[in-house]
């Protein structure tokens, strides 16, 4: 198996742990906070990486094509960053007290959605397994939201938790995108500008609630998992995407992140499943590897 595919998968596990952790921290620290915290970490990494790269030197040689790459750069690295905050704030709060049964299907879901709807916007129509694939989501949200069974850990509604991860999906979506239209030559000056976006719209959301700025020390540990974890998944995923198959990595990293926070969730907060509860979530499985793979 080629590095880029363990990569995937590290992707998806890293991710999976990060989300579990932000969603447990998130029930005492303001998620704004937490997330601008990551983002100032990863802000940094990608920043110091763009410096020692190549792209760097092509950036400096003040030729036209690179002086026009420049705001191109930064106007999608800052929607993307705008969009990130959106989704990976939404799927903190949400998971903090809500059900990940409903959330985390419904952000796949609609991280998958909002490039499908762009890809009929601009006509370039996927195959028929790709609109299969979409058919099939369709039926998540009414499968996620079939379960009588009650967790005392979730103090939320089953609609908020159906908003969250709509929100959520919707975030995560628009920073696919804007990935997606970004050059192609600045993927790392790309993904320093969402990281530095992301943090300072969190930073002033978080002091627009007036909520404290300080992470309790007996929250530091998850808030670290959160933080250490999340950085990881970005990193393995800029590898990923850039040494393989950007639909491949995108498949399987959903996959391994999906099931990895179910299964922590299942462990550590002992959330039970209805059946058509596990039904929708082998259907968002199998509906986003039809979609990402043949679109």
């Amino acid at each position: 198996m080629q590095l880029e595919i363990y990569t995937a998968i590290l992707t998806g596990l890293f991710w999976g742990i990060a989300t579990f952790a932000g969603g447990r921290t998130a029930r005492n620290v303001s998620p704004p906070l937490l997330t601008a915290f990551y983002n100032i970490v990863a802000g940094i990494i990608f920043a110091t990486l763009f410096l020692l790269s190549d792209e760097n030197q092509h950036l400096n040689n003040q030729s036209t094509a690179s002086i026009n790459l420049l705001p191109k750069t930064i106007f999608f690295g800052t929607l993307g960053g705008l969009a990130f905050a959106i989704g990976l704030t939404t799927i903190t709060y949400g998971l903090s007290r809500g059900r990940s049964a409903v959330v985390a299907p419904m952000a796949s879901t609609f991280e998958v959605l909002i490039p499908f709807c762009f890809a009929l916007i601009i006509q370039e129509l996927p195959n028929n397994i790709a609109i299969f694939g979409i058919v099939l989501l369709l039926f998540v949200p009414w499968l996620v939201t079939q379960s009588n069974i009650k967790n005392v850990n979730h103090t939320t509604t089953v609609r908020s938790d159906l908003l969250f991860g709509t929100v959520s999906g919707v975030g995560f979506g628009g920073y696919y995108l804007a990935l997606l239209m970004g050059p192609e030559s600045t993927p790392i000056l790309t993904m320093a500008i969402v990281q530095i976006t992301s943090a300072i719209a969190m930073l002033i959301l978080h002091s627009l609630s007036k909520r404290p700025w300080k992470i309790a020390s007996k929250h530091f540990g998850l808030a670290a998992i959160f933080i250490i974890f999340e950085t990881l998944g970005a990193l393995s995923l800029r590898y990923a995407i850039s040494h393989g198959s950007p639909a491949v990595v995108s498949t399987l990293s959903t996959i391994i992140y999906v099931a990895s926070l179910l299964i922590l969730s299942f462990i550590f907060v002992r959330e039970r499943f209805s059946q058509p509860q596990i039904i929708g979530i082998a259907i968002t499985i199998i509906g986003v590897s039809l979609v990402v793979l043949n679109s």
